[in-house]
């Protein structure tokens, strides 16, 4: 029988993808497969075989792309920002009709709020929103879209791609961004089930108050002092 073929699209390295989506890993990476992943970024392709990697491409621009996703005919994960720089990349899966799966959505959210406004963070706020706006009106006028589906852990994200109406600055748009839109928990796309008291806890410590993604989305960076006086009371 012949191996199944599916393609990850995203920004970063395949560690740092599957370990922010384990459900993917655990769909795809353990049965017969073939998984293509190719960073954006470095533009890097590399190509696994039953959890095995076979081989590693560098492709040097957007024609060769076009042309390996031909080949390999797929549905496609997509972990990658509603930035103008990445339109092409979304125009070629819609060229293609590759059935497209949107994960980490909730960074393009447009109504991105902020714990403490500046005039550098408003600025960032326009900016981006300005991104995300103008990739929304290009899935109005059918350009790249609609996407197949939404996987979000955002009530907000979710509530805002569910209307019909979406505003584009001094205009209002009917359209519709998602094909289906399914809720996950933590990531993952089976339910949580729910926990029995035990004795002890396990906090897992992200880095918090020195997380880099704070500063680059202007919110207030957390008090380290505060954040650990707090986490050693519990």
């Amino acid at each position: 029988m012949k191996d199944k073929i599916i393609t990850f699209l995203s920004v970063s390295d395949i560690k740092s993808f599957l370990n922010y989506y384990p459900f993917l890993y655990k769909e795809y990476f353990y049965k017969s497969y073939t998984v293509n992943f190719i960073n954006i970024k470095i533009k890097k392709i590399i190509i696994y075989k039953k959890t095995k990697k076979i081989r590693s491409i560098k492709y040097k621009s957007l024609n060769e792309l076009y042309k390996f996703l031909k080949i390999n005919h797929c549905g496609v994960f997509v972990s990658i920002e509603e930035k103008i720089k990445n339109i092409p990349i979304f125009y070629i899966l819609k060229k293609l009709n590759l059935k497209t799966y949107y994960v980490h959505a909730h960074e393009n959210y447009p109504y991105f709020s902020f714990l403490k406004l500046n005039f550098w963070s408003k600025l960032k706020k326009f900016f981006h929103s300005i991104d995300s706006r103008f990739f929304n009106f290009l899935i109005s006028a059918n350009i790249i879209g609609p996407i197949e589906i939404l996987f979000s852990s955002s009530k907000n994200e979710i509530n805002y791609s569910k209307k019909k109406l979406k505003n584009f600055y001094l205009f209002k748009l009917k359209y519709k961004k998602f094909n289906h839109i399914i809720k996950i928990n933590n990531k993952e796309l089976t339910k949580v089930n729910t926990y029995k008291k035990k004795k002890y806890i396990v906090f897992l410590d992200i880095a918090a108050p020195f997380h880099l993604d704070q500063i680059r989305n202007g919110f207030k960076p957390i008090d380290k002092d505060f954040y650990y006086l707090k986490i050693n009371k519990l």
